[in-house]
């Protein structure tokens, strides 16, 4: 009776010890089949519910057509959480959530932009709103994948500079905008096309503006 006791307590002990446990499950793993998983997310979307849950924004086609203006910062000034520095006409960066400056992220086609805005409000970013595809908007945390100089947000000029697809035929387009309050005129095109197995992109833009003008001596001693 004594043998047979000690027999079940060491069958017990060897059935609850890890490495046992662990061969079985190692066989059970083995044996059934586990199917792949691959989980995609992206934190740019176009769905109006996103924006609740996802601090981004993306404007593309006529919407984008639409709110262009005559500086990046002009173009984007009325989105949410977005306002734009003034310095002039042409240079105006956007603000983001209040911070601007190096504090956000100035991209085209996903890499940084080779100018100086982020040091002085007097310079112009080197992206050009008027012949983009979209632009893409991340405000808060979401930015922080760019890089600590996003803290505050970014933005991301798409266009057509780098192709992703051969054009089947040549295509383009061309806008015109005026502006009476400074007699501006601001025309741009592009050109998309391919030779053989080479894509080919060109795009242009001119803007030319005067003065403000308005009535009535508005600013004290100023003779204009």
């Amino acid at each position: 009776m004594k043998i047979e006791r000690t027999l079940l307590a060491s069958a017990l002990l060897l059935a609850f010890h890890p490495a046992v446990r662990a061969a079985d499950d190692q066989e059970t793993l083995n044996d059934g089949k586990i199917q792949q998983v691959v989980v995609t997310a992206s934190p740019l979307r176009n769905g109006e519910g996103d924006q609740i849950l996802t601090p981004a924004k993306v404007l593309a086609g006529d919407e984008l057509r639409d709110k262009v203006g005559s500086s990046l910062g002009e173009t984007l000034q009325n989105e949410l959480g977005v306002s734009a520095s003034a310095f002039g006409a042409g240079a105006s960066r956007p603000i983001i959530r209040g911070m601007e400056g190096s504090r956000v992220k100035m991209l085209e086609n996903g890499m940084a932009t080779s100018d100086v805005s982020g040091l002085s409000n007097d310079h112009a970013v080197a992206s050009e709103g008027a012949v983009a595809r979209q632009i893409e908007i991340l405000r808060g945390p979401a930015a922080l994948l760019y890089g600590s100089g996003a803290i505050g947000g970014l933005v991301n000029v798409v266009n057509e500079r780098i192709p992703t697809a051969l054009e089947p035929k040549l295509t383009g387009q061309v806008e015109t905008r005026l502006s009476t309050v400074d007699n501006g005129k601001d025309m741009s095109g592009t050109l998309d096309g391919a030779v053989g197995k080479i894509g080919l992109h060109l795009d242009a833009n001119l803007r030319n503006t005067d003065d403000y003008q308005i009535p009535d001596l508005r600013v004290v001693n100023d003779p204009t």
